[in-house]
């Protein structure tokens, strides 16, 4: 029988990285790969203390797991890797991580095939 709600998110995805991403820089150590990702951003987090944070150099990054492939081996997103991004003319460099010590990345969809990562900003 096929699973409908599988090829409805199989299209989505599709989909979303044809028509709403943008190529960014994914680097890990002397690594990096062009992948298509989707911008957003993380409107809030939560510090060390469980105190809510709004701060605009937080953002996060959807991109198709299958697209994560660094010296020719599939990986998932770590802590510290970068991701180099241009924003209205600026090359700005985000770091995977995430503050109060959350998880820096999740799956979008059951299928697990899309990525959400978090990325804080460390240049300008």
């Amino acid at each position: 029988m096929t699973d409908l709600l599988a090829e409805g998110t199989e299209w989505l995805a599709d989909q979303l990285m044809a028509w709403a991403s943008r190529t960014v820089t994914y680097r890990r150590g002397l690594s990096e790969i062009a992948i298509p990702a989707i911008p957003g951003k993380t409107p809030a987090t939560l510090n060390e203390l469980g105190q809510v944070i709004i701060d605009a150099r937080h953002r996060t990054y959807i991109i198709d797991a299958a697209n994560l492939v660094i010296d020719g081996k599939p990986t998932l997103p770590q802590r510290g890797d970068r991701i180099v991004d241009t924003i209205h003319g600026a090359t700005i460099t985000f770091e995977v991580a995430r503050p109060g010590g959350e998880t820096e990345w999740e799956w979008v969809d059951a299928n697990r095939r899309l990525l959400r990562l978090h990325a804080s900003q460390i240049t300008t």
